[in-house]
């Protein structure tokens, strides 16, 4: 794709839909109420019913006008019997079309309602790969997008393509019955434009709005990413770097919009064409009907006024047919929602027994002969075997890539291993819901995220019924109590998006405080505290020991001096275990790995390099740090 140097366009979606296969995944949100969709089916009848009627009344208006306005003729016969038939046909199709559309309004609101709640949840259980790869921003936008073609496609499709059409074979067979070869030909004609309408909707505006449309969510994908980003941007100065780099998926855009509105105009006008030679031909051979003493002016009138009719409901048929083209392009965009494979779920035969097992869990966890590769490459395990105890306090450490990290992600079953069983207390996690599963854990990541909520509700986002006691406790274990008290509207300031307004060493805070009031289980702490200065992180230590007692705890770290009480010190090293122990046990191991992290890291180099190294002239030690190891 052209238009942004330097960026490499990934396809925007991993599933491509047929247009039956779009027509499936939504049709369920019209039919979920089918006595509703009965009854405005029933409605739109009624109306075609009565607006069949009027040009029938006004053909006899016409022909009793007529008799009575000839020279010499005895016709006794008045007009008010007409003009009040064709009244209340009139009348009688504006009252039911008024009680259709307010229930078509009630209907599409809760139908946009459905979709958009079951897009959401299909896109909260899609995989950690799936969200990865993915722009939250147009995540978002297709949700809405698809909502909104639904609202369209629903009323275009109803109310402006059904009626018409129904409405156009009742004319044409009460035509037909008038006038038989004239009734054939509207009928022909019709048929033509219709088709004509669609073959040039699908085959010449449709194709290009897909792309626009796929575009369009990129350049909002983009945007989004942007200005998540602002402060980082802000950082670097970058904010014309970002410009021309929005400029570029705008270009993209661009050049397929201009091309898909021009399709559609071009497209709008050649049947706009069609339809008046096909009204022209039929009041024509009308004409000559009438000319020839064929027809009366009954069926003139009646002609003349059912053309008329049908031509402003079939006037815009071109640009109701683009319309759905276009919202079948959006809601395409969505559908891969309802579609795609969401996360991996059951392996048990028997759902309700996996429901129903309520023992007790202490939390074991064993990885028996795992091995796992990334989705997008790169083999991580071969064979790995571990166990962490019930209870058990567990580091990993290791250098960066070395596998600590991914070890915590299939504990959660954020990815489906390739082979070998993670199991809990000797149960395979494939056994249990993914929900199932994550309610047995609480985690706290190296950069935790917070809703743009208040600090109360993220801190009981784990265990919601908490009452506000029981979230102040957990703070305050956190560390977090002294600084939300500070703030202005306390426990009920709201954060930010991401949690924007704290500092990172508060979002950590809160984010301890969140697993603590969570109170599982198993415990996953992915270096906790290091966001927090010296004084707090002794703090928080002291919380996440308390915190720690009783549960089952794995902890990855990067700074060696905080895990130097764990029970049990695994090292990683190229998706393999190669050391462990406790801390004193391995420090004392010649040329152990780690050993070698230790003599790397900060504090514990201090005084080993003051041994052995000299002092350079410039007085600075001559060491590596630990960043340089991790």
């Amino acid at each position: 794709m052209k238009g942004v140097p330097g960026v490499v366009h990934t396809p925007r979606r991993t599933t491509q839909l047929t247009l039956r296969q779009t027509i499936g995944a939504f049709a369920r949100y019209w039919l979920a109420e089918p006595k509703v969709v009965a009854a405005i089916l029933a409605l739109l009848l009624g109306i075609i019913a009565a607006e069949a009627a009027t040009p029938i009344a006004l053909g006899e208006l016409a022909a009793v006008v007529a008799d009575r306005a000839t020279p010499g003729s005895v016709s006794l016969r008045e007009p008010w019997g007409a003009l009040l038939a064709a009244g209340l046909a009139m009348i009688t199709a504006i009252v039911l079309r008024q009680l259709l559309d307010r229930g078509w309004n009630a209907l599409t609101v809760r139908s946009m309602q459905r979709l958009q709640l079951d897009l959401f949840a299909r896109v909260q259980r899609l995989p950690a790969e799936w969200h990865a790869n993915s722009f939250a921003g147009a995540t978002v936008h297709r949700i809405s997008r698809a909502r909104w073609a639904l609202d369209m496609l629903s009323n275009i499709i109803v109310l402006r393509l059904l009626q018409p059409a129904l409405l156009l074979v009742v004319m044409g067979g009460i035509l037909t019955w008038r006038l038989p070869v004239a009734g054939g030909v509207f009928y022909f004609l019709s048929f033509l434009y219709v088709i004509a309408s669609w073959q040039l909707s699908a085959r010449w505006v449709r194709p290009m709005s897909v792309v626009s449309a796929a575009r369009d969510s990129r350049l909002t994908g983009a945007l989004a990413d942007s200005i998540t980003n602002n402060a980082t941007v802000k950082s670097f100065g970058a904010e014309e770097r970002e410009d021309k780099l929005l400029r570029g998926f705008s270009d993209d855009w661009a050049t397929v919009a201009l091309p898909s509105f021009n399709r559609a105009t071009d497209t709008n006008a050649v049947l706009q064409m069609v339809w008046t030679m096909a009204q022209l031909s039929v009041l024509g051979l009308i004409g000559w009907y009438a000319v020839h003493s064929r027809a009366d002016v009954a069926d003139v009138a009646f002609a003349l006024s059912a053309v008329a009719m049908l031509s402003g409901q079939l006037r815009n048929l071109a640009s109701d047919i683009r319309t759905i083209q276009r919202a079948f392009a959006e809601m395409e965009d969505a559908a891969e929602f309802l579609v795609a494979s969401r996360e991996v779920g059951d392996i048990s035969t028997n759902c309700s027994e996996v429901v129903q097992d309520r023992r007790p869990i202490e939390g074991e966890i064993a990885f028996l002969n795992v091995s796992f590769s990334y989705p997008s490459g790169g083999q991580v395990y071969q064979d790995l075997s571990l166990t962490v105890l019930a209870g058990e306090h567990v580091a990993l450490v290791g250098p960066s890539g070395s596998g600590k990290s991914t070890a915590v992600k299939l504990i959660q079953r954020l990815y489906e291993i390739d082979a070998g069983v993670v199991a809990i207390d000797g149960k395979d996690i494939r056994e249990m819901a993914p929900s199932d599963l994550r309610k047995l854990i609480s985690l706290v990541p190296q950069e935790p995220v917070l809703f743009h909520r208040s600090l109360a509700e993220n801190i009981a986002y784990g265990r919601p019924e908490a009452s506000m006691d029981d979230i102040i406790k957990a703070a305050k274990l956190a560390r977090a109590h002294e600084f939300i008290s500070t703030l202005q509207n306390g426990y009920a300031t709201f954060v930010g998006e991401r949690g924007a307004k704290l500092s990172g060493g508060e979002r950590q805070r809160v984010a301890i405080a969140r697993a603590i009031l969570a109170d599982r289980p198993i415990l996953l702490l992915d270096e906790a505290t290091s966001s927090l200065d010296t004084s707090t992180e002794r703090l928080v230590q002291e919380a996440i020991a308390e915190l720690a007692k009783g549960r089952t705890t794995i902890v990855i770290a990067h700074r060696l001096s905080t895990i130097r009480n764990a029970d049990r010190i695994m090292v990683f090293d190229k998706g393999m275990i190669v050391e462990q122990g406790s801390h004193d046990q391995l420090q004392r191991v010649p040329n152990g790995h780690y050993r070698r992290l230790l003599e790397l890291s900060d504090q514990p180099a201090a005084s080993h390099i003051a041994k052995d190294q000299p002092i350079k002239p410039d007085g600075k030690q001559e060491r590596q740090f630990a960043s340089e190891a991790y």
